[in-house]
């Protein structure tokens, strides 16, 4: 009885002192690699990666609001930022 328990206990040694450590590591270097990759390939006229909003929107809005970008140019710059339903509803609205 005590050798069965000996065992369990070691493989539970080993599962916590050997592979949990190696998993939470290999997901941190899974985390870093697809971060790296993103930064690295990410075409900035769409704005920055982000999750909510695109941030492309964001900056145009900021823009509007800030008087830096003007009405008239406001249509080719939503298409610009690859958010096909707002665009498709800027060029449908008159001017």
């Amino acid at each position: 009885m005590k050798r069965g328990r000996s065992r369990a206990s070691s493989t539970i040694r080993k599962l916590l002192l050997l592979a949990l450590p190696a998993t939470l590591l290999a997901g941190a270097v899974l985390v870093l690699a697809i971060e790296l990759w993103v930064r690295t390939h990410w075409d900035y006229s769409r704005g920055t990666p982000g999750f909510y909003e695109s941030d492309a929107i964001r900056g145009v809005m900021a823009d509007l609001i800030a008087g830096r970008q003007s009405y008239r140019s406001l249509k080719w710059r939503l298409v610009r930022t690859f958010e096909w339903q707002l665009a498709f509803n800027a060029l449908r609205a008159r001017a």
